[in-house]
């Protein structure tokens, strides 16, 4: 018989039940593992900040008339789910080096989250909702494009956690803070 968990093997007869050694003690958890589950976070360090380009819009506005120059008002609206991200698959151990694989994460994750609303006084979860007026002028008989260039501004940064076992792991983190836009203008081709 095979043990699924630790490899072990030892034969099993019909007459006597168990032959050879007894079976080896059955790890809690898979050798080289770094159980979270009783961890706590002792730091949450900022690194840089960055953009991420999540949407382009494009709305076309024109002038009918001869003349001036018109002016025309664009409401511009979006809203975005916020979400921290917070990636396992990167955490390192602080000092030396193990092949890392991660179990019983789900409190630690929820004590990333609630260190990062007290550092930075927002919230991990919602929405962002960004409203706004935006002017184009627009030159007799012709047309323009306005470009809306939505981002999000993120934080990155390395939240600390000290496990039972006395080991300190590196555990990244991008926390969504702001969502932002930038615009320009376009000059269509003139139509008839």
């Amino acid at each position: 018989m095979r043990c699924m968990s630790c490899q072990g093997q030892w034969n099993i007869s019909a007459d006597s039940g168990v032959t050879g050694s007894a079976p080896p003690e059955v790890p809690q958890h898979p050798p080289g593992a770094i159980d979270l589950a009783d961890a706590r976070v002792v730091q949450v360090t900022e690194g840089d900040q960055f953009d991420v380009l999540i949407a382009t819009e494009r709305i076309s506005a024109g002038s009918e008339g001869g003349g001036a120059k018109t002016t025309r008002t664009v409401t511009v609206s979006r809203t975005v789910r916020r979400e921290v991200g917070i990636d396992l698959s990167k955490a390192k151990v602080r000092a030396g080096e193990y092949g890392l694989m991660v179990i019983g994460a789900g409190d630690i994750k929820r004590q990333i989250r609630e260190e990062l609303t007290h550092k930075f006084s927002v919230s991990t979860q919602g929405e962002f909702t960004v409203e706004d007026s935006v002017g184009i002028e627009v030159k007799p008989r012709s047309a323009v494009e306005l470009i809306i260039d939505w981002k999000l501004r993120y934080q990155r940064g390395t939240a600390s956690a000290l496990t039972a076992d006395g080991i300190t792991i590196e555990i990244p983190y991008e926390l969504p803070l702001r969502l932002t836009f930038d615009h320009h203008t376009k000059d269509l081709p003139a139509t008839g």
